[in-house]
C-alpha cells in the first residue's frame, strides 16, 4: 500500500472513531457530580444497546455541571499547593512580593530544569559509566565537552537565545554528538511550537490536568531516552536508534513513541535498513574510487608511452 493509501485508510478510521464517539453521547446535562449505576443494555430492541452505552459513558463523575467560580478555585488551590512544594526555599518575604502568576512560572522552570538535569545525568550515568562497555563502541561515546555543550544551550534556550530554530537541536547529528542532553537542547522558540500540540490537544481530547502534567513529565524523560543511541529492539516503539537516523539524514523517523505515523506517510526507516544503506553506499564509493584509480592509472601509462 503506498503512501496515498495508507493515509486514506487512516482517514477512515479516525473519521468512524470520530463519528462513533458523537453517536455514543448526547448533549443532555449531567445528574450532579457523583457516579451513577450503569444502566448498559446487551439485549432488547434495536436501538437499546446503543441507549445504554450513551447511559453509561454519563455514569462517569464530571465537573460539568459545577458553578465556574467553584471550578476556578479548586484550580488556584491546586496551584498554590504545587507553588509551595517548590517555592519552600524561597524567603517569606520574598515570596509575599511574588505575584501568583510569576511563582508558578518560577515553579514549572526549575522543576523543569530539574527533570531535564536529574533524567540526563541518570541517563549518562548509567548508560557511559556502568553499561558503556557493553552498549557502546570503542570511541562512540559523546566526549564531555559535547555534553556540555548540549547543556549550554539548553540554558540558552531556557534564557532566550536567538538562532535558526531547530538547528540548535539537529547540529548534533553524529553518535559520538549525541547525548541523553542533547534532547532539551534547541532554540526556545522551536520548543514552544513542540509544545504547541500538548495545549491545542485539550481542544478536543478532553482530559484531567494531572494527566496532561504527567504526559508532559513522560516526555522530559522519553526525550532523554531517544538521544542516547541505545537500539532497545522493542517493536513499534520508536527507540533511540530510529531518532539517531533522523539527527543524520534529517528527513525519515519523525515520530514520538512509535513508527505508525512515518510508516503512514513514508518516512520510516528502520535501523537495519539504514545499515543495509550505508554498506551500500560506501560500496558503491569504493567501486567508484576504485574506478577513478583505474582510468587515472591507464591515462598516466598512455602518456607515459
Amino acid at each position: 500500500m503506498n503512501t496515498l493509501g495508507r493515509a486514506l485508510a487512516f482517514v477512515a478510521v479516525f473519521g468512524f472513531v470520530l463519528v462513533s464517539s458523537h453517536l455514543l453521547t448526547d448533549h443532555k446535562p449531567l445528574e450532579g457530580l457523583h457516579v451513577k449505576p450503569s444502566t448498559l443494555v446487551v439485549a432488547g430492541p434495536p436501538g437499546a444497546l446503543l441507549s445504554g452505552l450513551r447511559q453509561w459513558f454519563q455514569s462517569f463523575a464530571t465537573m460539568a455541571d459545577m458553578p465556574q467560580e467553584e471550578r476556578q478555585r479548586l484550580i488556584l488551590e491546586e496551584n498554590v499547593w504545587k507553588n509551595d512544594l517548590v517555592m519552600w526555599m524561597f524567603p517569606d518575604s520574598l515570596r509575599q512580593q511574588m505575584p501568583h502568576f510569576w511563582q508558578t512560572w518560577l515553579r514549572c522552570w526549575i522543576l523543569c530544569a530539574a527533570v531535564y538535569f536529574g533524567v540526563g545525568a541518570a541517563w549518562c550515568y548509567y548508560t557511559y559509566f556502568c553499561f558503556g562497555d557493553k552498549l557502546f563502541a570503542p570511541g562512540t561515546i559523546p566526549a564531555f565537552k559535547d555534553v556540555a555543550e548540549q547543556m549550554r544551550v539548553s540554558g540558552s534556550a531556557e534564557a532566550g537565545s536567538k538562532g535558526l530554530l531547530h538547528y540548535d537541536h539537529h547540529k548534533y547529528n553524529k553518535e559520538h554528538t549525541l547525548s541523553p542532553f542533547a534532547g532539551l537542547a534547541f532554540h526556545p522558540l522551536d520548543g514552544i511550537l513542540q509544545a504547541v500540540p500538548y495545549a491545542w490537544t485539550l481542544l478536543y481530547c478532553p482530559m484531567h490536568f494531572l494527566t496532561h502534567e504527567i504526559l508532559l513529565f513522560a516526555t522530559g524523560v522519553w526525550t532523554a531516552n531517544i538521544h542516547d543511541n541505545i537500539h532497545g529492539r522493542v517493536w513499534p516503539v520508536m527507540g533511540a536508534r530510529y531518532h539517531t537516523i533522523h539527527h543524520t539524514t534529517y528527513k525519515h523517523n519523525y515520530g514520538h513513541y512509535f513508527v505508525f505515523m512515518d510508516w503512514l506517510m513514508g518516512t520510516l526507516t528502520t535501523p537495519e535498513q539504514y545499515e543495509v544503506d550505508v554498506k551500500a553506499r560506501a560500496a558503491a564509493v569504493a567501486v567508484s574510487a576504485t574506478a577513478t584509480a583505474t582510468v587515472a592509472a591507464s591515462g598516466a601509462e598512455k602518456k607515459a608511452q
